[in-house]
C-alpha cells in the first residue's frame, strides 16, 4: 500500500498481511491529521513548483496584515 499516486516509493504495508487500520494508523497521513496544508513531498520541484507555498504564504500575509 502506498500513500498516493504521486509517491511510488513509500510503502506502508501489504494488506494480506497487516489489517489496513494497522496500516493506516502507522501511515504519515495518520499522523497530519487535524493539519491543513501539508503539502505533497512527492510532488514538491516536480509538479507543484518548489516556491508556491512561500509565495501563497507571502501573499496572504500581505493581504491580510493591514
Amino acid at each position: 500500500m502506498i500513500r498516493c499516486p504521486g509517491d511510488d516509493v513509500t510503502e506502508f504495508g501489504n494488506i494480506w498481511n497487516t489489517s489496513l487500520e494497522e496500516i493506516w494508523c502507522k501511515s504519515e497521513n495518520f499522523s497530519r491529521a487535524g493539519t491543513f496544508n501539508c503539502q505533497c513531498p512527492p510532488k514538491m520541484g516536480k509538479s507543484i513548483p518548489a516556491s508556491l507555498y512561500r509565495k501563497v504564504i507571502a501573499n496572504l500575509q500581505a493581504k491580510y496584515s493591514n
